[in-house]
């Protein structure tokens, strides 16, 4: 494809195939210019305006991601604006798509309340589904708020009839962590229990052949370590909590999916627990981690500069403030303000 390229750079289909290619962290940037290409060389065509997102997320231009995924959403209304006109009907649609890489890419700026209305509307799109990609897409707003730390949120939106029906096991994560967090653990032992339920029952289930649910009840198991670190944390036992942090990241990564399912907050997530047990230098491993997959990622960054000002390493941590602040200058005031979750 490179080789072709070099001889007809502005080739609609080979740029668009290299994008694919190296869909990939640690080779992404293979594609940069043929991203950078891609939208204009076919800029009435929705899912090719969208695709240079899956380069940009990749390397760490998640403003680019978002432009372009909102580009995209833009460009599937005028498609079926004119599909309408002329008397045909749509064959293919992919906003549900293009809107998943605005949530993750948006969430990745630090752009909460973006991410949140735009998890809201997927949310929306799935309420009558009865299939687990519904299920888990309709709990997409639980785990936004969790990522931002908006417990009382949680709380209320976990709090009504039928809550736990509608999100099943992002109910109990979102619920659970939320109570972990505002000095309620007595009151996570039934979530702990209800959500380890539903990953035994979903590895069960899943066949050896059906990777959407493996991937789905690995998307379980992720969610179970991360509330079980959260609530052994709260209880005093550090070791088992990061235990199950790490935990946490294996199931993750066994989980796949683009954009990452669950915004790729197992990293994060162990690295904020330790920081909150001061083990400094281990928190610096688990932020570099994440940044190796996520480059420019503003959550790493946030904790990493923390880690590194803890070890006395002044200089370095101002670098890394300032390297932050760069990759999160479009975020919520909130997030800005605050050196970590």
């Amino acid at each position: 494809l490179e080789r072709a390229l070099s001889k007809n750079v502005d080739q609609t289909g080979l740029n668009h195939y290299l994008v694919h290619a190296v869909d990939a962290p640690g080779v992404a940037q293979r594609a940069v210019a043929a991203a950078d290409r891609l939208g204009s060389l076919a800029p009435q065509a929705p899912h090719l305006v969208h695709m240079p997102s899956h380069t940009y997320v990749h390397v760490g231009r998640y403003a680019d991601a978002t432009r372009v995924s909102q580009a995209a959403l833009s460009a599937q209304q005028d498609l079926n604006a004119r599909l309408a006109t002329l008397g045909f009907a749509q064959t293919k649609n992919w906003n549900g798509h293009n809107r998943h890489f605005l949530w993750f890419a948006t969430l990745m700026q630090g752009r909460g309340d973006l991410a949140l209305e735009t998890a809201r509307r997927l949310a929306a799109n799935a309420a009558t589904s009865t299939t687990p990609w519904g299920e888990y897409q309709r709990g997409l707003p639980l785990r936004t708020l969790v990522r931002l730390a908006r417990w009382g949120d949680v709380l209320e939106e976990t709090a009504g009839a039928g809550a736990a029906e509608r999100t099943p096991g992002m109910f109990e994560y979102a619920r659970g962590i939320a109570l972990a967090r505002t000095g309620r653990v007595a009151e996570t032992g039934v979530m702990v229990v209800s959500l380890d339920e539903r990953v035994r029952t979903a590895r069960t289930a899943a066949k050896p052949d059906d990777d959407l649910a493996k991937m789905m009840a690995e998307r379980l198991a992720t969610l179970s370590s991360q509330l079980k670190a959260e609530v052994a944390f709260a209880r005093g036992d550090v070791d088992a909590a990061l235990g199950a942090g790490r935990e946490a990241i294996r199931a993750e990564e066994a989980m796949g999916g683009e954009p990452p399912l669950l915004a790729g907050g197992s990293q994060v997530a162990l690295g904020d627990l330790l920081l909150r047990a001061r083990r400094y230098p281990e928190a610096e491993a688990a932020f570099r981690a994440d940044l190796a997959l996520q480059p420019g990622s503003g959550w790493a960054l946030r904790g990493l500069q923390v880690a590194v000002a803890a070890q006395d390493r002044g200089a370095e941590a101002q670098q890394l403030r300032a390297e932050w602040a760069r990759a999160w200058q479009e975020a919520d005031a909130a997030l800005r303000a605050a050196p970590r979750s």
